[in-house]
């Protein structure tokens, strides 16, 4: 009961129009709360210094009692507002989610060498046979194929996930690769959005609730995995792939 998820029409774009409406209701909630609250700190003022003026002013004893009346009313009317003031608290404006991405090692050269490799599995037909190609820093590769072919077994195996059956596949020393799957593998729905990111990056908390937030684009500090959709925790994956600071970005699927 705990979990659940929203639903958004209109694709993506429906999702970002409703994000920035309930921004902008955030943002006038902010200062509906601010103004009341500086109402209530002017009341507060003009109270004390009221019941202070009738008290000092007064001469005679009827105008005393009177200015002694009039002092318990402001006053009592000073403690009232004081007590709402208390329980107003102090507003918090709505925080705009900001990323910021360290940058990647720089990389020369060859980043992965594969050579003569052969994948699959003991037994069994070989996915790719005899595969040697050199990839290399600052270029961009796309891996097509028929499904079931072995491109997302390709990449478990740039990756470091699997080894080959026979062959050999070379990393440049102190190579960040971060792997962004075609589905999302949740492992614990009831996990927090922040556990999940530090998971896959070396960030600290407060890093990872502002890529959480960024993908999202809302505070999500107690949000947990089970909560998102498919797309959403895909975002929130690809904020973290950049977030890690990688020099490989693998990418099954990303269109």
């Amino acid at each position: 009961q705990e979990l659940g998820l929203i639903r958004y029409g209109l694709g993506y774009q429906g999702y970002v129009a409703q994000k920035r409406l309930q921004f902008g209701a955030s943002v006038r909630l902010y200062q509906e709360q601010e103004r009341r609250r500086q109402e209530l700190e002017r009341s507060a003022r003009r109270l004390s210094l009221r019941a202070t003026s009738y008290e000092r002013l007064s001469t005679d004893s009827t105008a005393r009692r009177k200015a002694r009346k009039i002092a318990r009313v402001a006053s009592s009317q000073r403690v009232r507002v004081e007590r709402e003031l208390t329980g107003l608290g102090e507003p918090r404006p709505p925080a705009r989610p900001r990323l910021l991405v360290k940058p990647a090692p720089e990389i020369h050269g060859t980043v992965i060498t594969v050579s003569n490799c052969r994948i699959g599995f003991s037994g069994a037909a070989s996915l790719i046979k005899s595969l040697t190609l050199r990839l290399r820093a600052g270029r961009r590769y796309g891996l097509v194929g028929p499904n079931g072919c072995g491109k997302s077994t390709f990449l478990d195996l740039l990756m470091g996930s699997i080894a080959p059956v026979s062959g050999q596949v070379e990393r440049a020393p102190e190579l960040g690769i971060v792997l962004l799957r075609q589905t999302p593998l949740v492992d614990d729905p009831r996990q927090h959005l922040v556990d999940r990111v530090r998971s896959m990056a070396s960030v600290s908390i407060e890093e990872a609730g502002a890529v959480a937030g960024m993908a999202l684009m809302r505070e999500c500090a107690t949000t947990r995995v089970g909560q998102l959709s498919v797309g959403e925790l895909r975002r929130i994956d690809l904020a973290t792939t950049f977030a890690a600071g990688a020099g490989l970005l693998l990418l099954d699927e990303p269109s």
